[in-house]
């Protein structure tokens, strides 16, 4: 259901992407993002504040560690 291809920028870096199948079953699962929401207890606007601060934290990581390259298209894994 995914791929995973070393990342030809960061060979450290594996990027991971869903398979045609993936990205099929992705679409069948469409209603799963309510159903999560409603079991997470959290609202809309926390989990948008949540999903901020996450991203503050990736973005201090990557800069710590010397950026974060990801090749525009990953190749499909074999």
């Amino acid at each position: 259901m995914v791929s995973r291809t070393r990342n030809p920028v960061n060979e450290r870096q594996v990027v991971i992407a869903l398979t045609k199948e993936g990205d099929a079953l992705r679409f069948h699962a469409g209603c799963l993002g309510d159903t999560l929401l409603e079991a997470s207890g959290q609202t809309p606007a926390a989990l948008a504040k949540l999903y901020g601060e996450i991203n503050v934290l990736r973005n201090a990581v990557c800069r710590h560690i010397g950026g974060w390259a990801v090749s525009e298209t990953p190749a499909e894994a074999d």
